[in-house]
C-alpha cells in the first residue's frame, strides 16, 4: 500500500504488483494470486463484478464469440504495441488470475477473466500472454461442444508462440492446444517438437510455473504416448532437472517425481515382482510424497495428484497388477477436477482402465462372484463405446486405443481362432505404423494370450514379438524380464 501511495505513474504502481504476483504463483499461493491481480486490475481502471455470475460470463462469451466470427487468422494474430504496458499487464494479470484459478481446482471462477483477456487480445492485438488467452479460450469451447470453433482456436495459439517472442506461459498453452483441443482432430506425434520448442522456450525465459506444473510433465506425456523410447524418456527428465538447477531449482519438481520413478521402474533389474507394484525407489519414497499431495489436504495441489495416480495407474497395468490399476482409477482418478481438462491424459487413463477391467473380468467371470464380473465388463463396455465414438468421429489418436479393445471385446463373443487372430495383427499393425512402441509390446502379448486361449500355434511367436519389442525399441528391461519369466501377464 505504501508503495502504491508514493507511485507517481500507473507503471510505477502495476510494476512491483506484477513482480509479486509472478512470485506468489511461482510458490503455488493461489489465493493471494487472485487477492494481489484484482487489486492490480483495479488500479488499472478495470472494473471488475464483486460477484462473478453465469450471466457476466455469458456476455464475455458472446463477445469473444463475435470478434472470433468477424476476424480473420491473420487479423487475430497482429501484434500488439510493445510500447503499450497498460494493454499487457491488463492481459498478464488476467491471465495469472486464471491460471491460479485452474491450478486451484476453481476453473469456473477464473473463465471470467480469460475471458476478458481474449476479448482484448483479439481486439487490439498479441501480447506476450495472448496465446494462452486464445488458447485458454480454445478450451471453454471444448467444454461447451464445439470442437471446431476450438480447433481453430488451439491452431492461432500455437501460431501466436511463434510470432511473439518470449511467450509466458508457452508451456502451458501448448500443452493445452495439444491435449485439450487439438488430439481431437490431428495425430499427437506431429507436434512433440512444437512442444519441445515451448518448453525449451519457457527455460530460456525461466518461466518456472509454466516448466514445473505443466511443460516438463506434458512434455514427458507426449512423448510416452506417441512412442519415445524409455531411456530417451530418462535422458530427458534429467536433462530438465540440470536446466532447473541452472535455474535455481534444486529439487526434482513435485509433478516430476513420479515421471522420473515411473521410467526407472520400468527399466530397472533383477526387481522381484511384488516390488514392481512400489513406487519408491531412488527418486521419491511413496508413502511421503501421497502425504505431501493428497487432495485431502487443504491448500494441495490436485493436479499433483492426478499426475502421480496416472504413473501409479500405468505401472500397475504394466506388470499385471489389475487389480491396483481398476482401483486407482475407481478411487483417484475418475472423478478427479483436474480429470476433465485433460483431455488426452484421460482418454489414456480410459482405456488402461478398461484393460483392466477386460482383465479382471476373464478372471472372475466363471468363479463365484456373478456381481463382480458384471461390473468389470460394464465398466470394460461403457469405455470402449466412448473410445469408439472419438475414433468415428475422425480422432487419430484414438484409433490404436480402439483397435486393441476391439480384440478384446470380439474374444468374448467369438471362438474363431482365424477372425481374432485377424482382427489382432490388424491391431498389431496399426501400433507399429503409428509407432506406438508402448501399445505394440500390448497388442502383441494380447495376441499371444488370446491365441493360446483359443488354441492356436502362433503364441509364442507373437509373445517373441512383445519381448523384442520390450527390449531393443521400448526398453522396458523390467517388463521384457517379467515376459521372458512367466510369458504373458
Amino acid at each position: 500500500q505504501e508503495v502504491l501511495r508514493r507511485a507517481k505513474s500507473n507503471e510505477m504502481k502495476i510494476t512491483p504488483l506484477l513482480h509479486e504476483i509472478d512470485v506468489l504463483i511461482s510458490d503455488f499461493r493461489f489465493d493471494d494470486v487472485v487477492t494481489y491481480g484484482t487489486l492490480a486490475l483495479r488500479e488499472l481502471g478495470i472494473t471488475i463484478p464483486k460477484i462473478v455470475t453465469p450471466y457476466h460470463i455469458f456476455r464475455k462469451l458472446r463477445k469473444v464469440r463475435r470478434d472470433c466470427n468477424r476476424l480473420s487468422d491473420e487479423e487475430i494474430l497482429q501484434p500488439a504495441d510493445k510500447r503499450n504496458f497498460h494493454l499487457s499487464a491488463t492481459v498478464k494479470i488476467m491471465v495469472r488470475i486464471f491460471a491460479a484459478f485452474m491450478f486451484s481446482g476453481k476453473l469456473r471462477f477464473g473463465i471470467y477473466f480469460i475471458l476478458s483477456a481474449a476479448e482484448l487480445t483479439l481486439t487490439r492485438g498479441l501480447t506476450s500472454f495472448g496465446a494462452g488467452t486464445i488458447a485458454m479460450c480454445g478450451g471453454i469451447e471444448i467444454r461447451l461442444g464445439s470442437v471446431d470453433k476450438a480447433v481453430r482456436l488451439g491452431k492461432l495459439a500455437l501460431r501466436a508462440l511463434t510470432i511473439v517472442p518470449s511467450n509466458q506461459l508457452g508451456s502451458i498453452i501448448c500443452a493445452r492446444c495439444l491435449m485439450t483441443i487439438i488430439y481431437r482432430k490431428e495425430r499427437l506425434r506431429n507436434y512433440v517438437d512444437v512442444t519441445r520448442g515451448a518448453l525449451n522456450n519457457s527455460f530460456e525465459i525461466a518461466d518456472s510455473i509454466s516448466i514445473r506444473c505443466a511443460g516438463i510433465p506434458h512434455c514427458f506425456f507426449l512423448q510416452f504416448f506417441t512412442g519415445e523410447s524409455l531411456p530417451s524418456l530418462e535422458k530427458s527428465i534429467r536433462s530438465w532437472n540440470r536446466r532447473l538447477v541452472a535455474l535455481a531449482y534444486h529439487e526434482l519438481p513435485t509433478a516430476a517425481k513420479p515421471l522420473l520413478q515411473f521410467v526407472m521402474n520400468l527399466r530397472s533389474v533383477g526387481k522381484e515382482w511384488c516390488d514392481l507394484s512400489r513406487f519408491t525407489g531412488d527418486v521419491m519414497n511413496e508413502e511421503e510424497y501421497q502425504a505431501k499431495i493428497s487432495p485431502r489436504d487443504e491448500g494441495a495441489n490436485p493436479y499433483f495428484w492426478f499426475i502421480f495416480n496416472i504413473c501409479k495407474m500405468l505401472q500397475m497395468y504394466t506388470f499385471g497388477f489389475y487389480e491396483d490399476a481398476y482401483r486407482i482409477y475407481d478411487e483417484a482418478l475418475e472423478n478427479t477436477k483436474p480429470g476433465s481438462d485433460m483431455g488426452y491424459l484421460y482418454l489414456q487413463c480410459q482405456f488402461f482402465h478398461a484393460l483392466s477391467s477386460y482383465r479382471l473380468y476373464l478372471s472372475t467371470r466363471h468363479q463365484h462372484h456373478s456381481a463382480q464380473s458384471k461390473k468389470y465388463l460394464r465398466a470394460a463396455r461403457k469405455i470402449k463405446k466412448i473410445i469408439s465414438k472419438q475414433h468415428h468421429s475422425g480422432n487419430p489418436n484414438a484409433t490404436p486405443l480402439f483397435k486393441i479393445l476391439q480384440v478384446e471385446s470380439l474374444a468374448l463373443r467369438s471362438n474363431s481362432i482365424d477372425e481374432i487372430t485377424k482382427v489382432s495383427e490388424e491391431s498389431i499393425q496399426t501400433q507399429r505404423k503409428e509407432g506406438l512402441v508402448h501399445l505394440e509390446v500390448i497388442a502383441n502379448e494380447q495376441a499371444s494370450r488370446l491365441v493360446e486361449v483359443f488354441g492356436g500355434h502362433a503364441s509364442t511367436s507373437y509373445l517373441d514379438a512383445a519381448k523384442k519389442v520390450c527390449k531393443n525399441q521400448w526398453g522396458a528391461t523390467a517388463k521384457y524380464e517379467l515376459l521372458r519369466a512367466r510369458g504373458t501377464i
